[in-house]
């Protein structure tokens, strides 16, 4: 049987009352020595910031620039209706800053 070593510190919430901080060693160590590697070497940093890059980019971008995390409704046809609107949502975002760097009103 194994246990974790954990740190506990305390820190005052914006309210003024105490909040127990866990702090792992262990993991802490892992990340400073990540931060070692990374210090110096511009093209090791780059490969390692690609990790946070999701794998589909247009769902990303539904997630990120037009908020959409979530459905609002159930069942698959209106699913698929809201998803659809989502969908074409982006498709017109997407043509609108096309236009718009086309046509040089960017600036």
């Amino acid at each position: 049987m194994s246990f974790l070593l954990v740190d506990y510190f305390y820190a005052h919430t914006p309210g003024g009352n105490l909040r127990q901080i866990n702090i792992n060693p262990n993991w802490e160590h892992h990340k400073q020595q990540m931060r070692e590697r990374l210090k110096d070497h511009d093209e090791t940093r780059a490969i390692y910031a690609l990790r946070k890059i999701d794998d589909e980019p247009f769902l990303g971008n539904l997630k990120s620039n037009l908020k959409y995390l979530r459905t609002s409704i159930r069942g698959i046809e209106k699913f698929i209706t809201e998803a659809g609107i989502a969908l074409m949502t982006a498709n017109l975002l997407a043509a609108y800053l096309e236009l718009i760097f086309q046509t040089g009103l960017h600036s």
